[in-house]
């Protein structure tokens, strides 16, 4: 049974506390000055002014002496200050004023509800295939409240811890901070400039190679391509001069007909013995080694060894 009771009160109590977090009027930060708005035009040396914290009073003035706390716990309109704020400072806070006769003439009530100040953020970023990833980091995450901006710009609509900019967006000046705020309290991080691998490769990683290697490459098939043209040109000059005499012969013995109608009988024609030249093939390739030779030394000083 007892510990039944005991159950009950601490649910009892658990939800009460649940019910005024909830319902906070004011939010006052641990260690920083809280002036609670009470203000009381009236308030004479004649009057008596009380506060209560909690149904408990822990400032009483009557006719300008005070009887129950300080006189610098209140300003000259009556309302009260919280110097220094803790988490047992939370709770229901009430004023009272009363005049000569002793007639209460104006209260005041408000739920304070006691936090910490935001930490100061920590930014950080990584790097994938299409985008770069923020995550802003704090030590206490409850009750927070997030922000976003590049180059001092908001982000409107990026409310969450995390945030994801494609690289296609992203140039190498852009600087991002993020941004906490409870409350009481806000913070902002430090400018970050994240540094990712861009998609077009730049001059002197062109096709992840080195830039010598490249120009090395490109050499070497410039030069491939001029020996091909030479080859080309002096086999076809070759191919033409293979292809005139035989041309002739075949034209000479049509027109014998027409110039005599008599066979010639001549020993020297019938027994003439044709003059040995030198062979075409060994021409066109004695030529094609040279022109290969001049085209190497055009390629080598066209394009320097990197």
């Amino acid at each position: 049974m007892a510990h039944v009771v005991i159950m009950l009160i601490f649910l009892a109590s658990f939800g009460i506390s649940a019910t005024a977090k909830a319902n906070c009027d004011l939010h006052a930060a641990i260690g920083i000055r809280l002036t609670l708005p009470f203000v009381f035009e009236k308030l004479a040396n004649t009057e008596r002014l009380v506060w209560l914290h909690n149904h408990t009073i822990i400032y009483e003035g009557i006719k300008g002496k005070v009887s129950v706390g300080k006189p610098d716990d209140i300003t000259s309109s009556g309302s009260l200050v919280l110097k220094n704020p803790k988490f047992t400072s939370a709770g229901v806070y009430q004023a009272q004023a009363y005049n000569a006769t002793g007639a209460l003439t104006k209260t005041w009530n408000s739920f304070v509800c006691v936090m910490e100040k935001v930490p100061k953020p920590t930014l950080s970023y990584n790097c994938d295939q299409k985008s770069v990833n923020f995550n802003c980091y704090t030590v206490k995450s409850q009750d927070l409240r997030y922000s976003w901006a590049m180059d001092e710009k908001v982000l409107t609509g990026e409310t969450r811890s995390t945030l994801t900019i494609p690289l296609n967006k992203l140039k190498s000046k852009n600087s991002f901070t993020c941004g906490v705020v409870n409350q009481v309290s806000n913070e902002k991080s430090d400018a970050v400039s994240p540094t990712c691998a861009s998609q077009e490769p730049s001059p002197q990683n062109l096709l992840c190679f080195h830039q010598k290697t490249v120009m090395a490459v490109l050499a070497g098939a410039v030069g491939t391509v001029i020996i091909l043209v030479i080859v080309i040109i002096v086999l076809c000059c070759c191919q033409r001069r293979n292809k005139v005499p035989k041309r002739r012969e075949r034209v000479e013995p049509r027109m014998l007909p027409l110039t005599s109608q008599e066979p010639e009988t001549d020993y020297e024609t019938m027994h003439h013995v044709p003059e040995m030249s030198p062979k075409p093939k060994a021409k066109a390739a004695e030529s094609i080694f040279i022109t290969t030779q001049i085209a190497f030394l055009t390629t080598a000083r066209i394009f320097p060894a990197a």
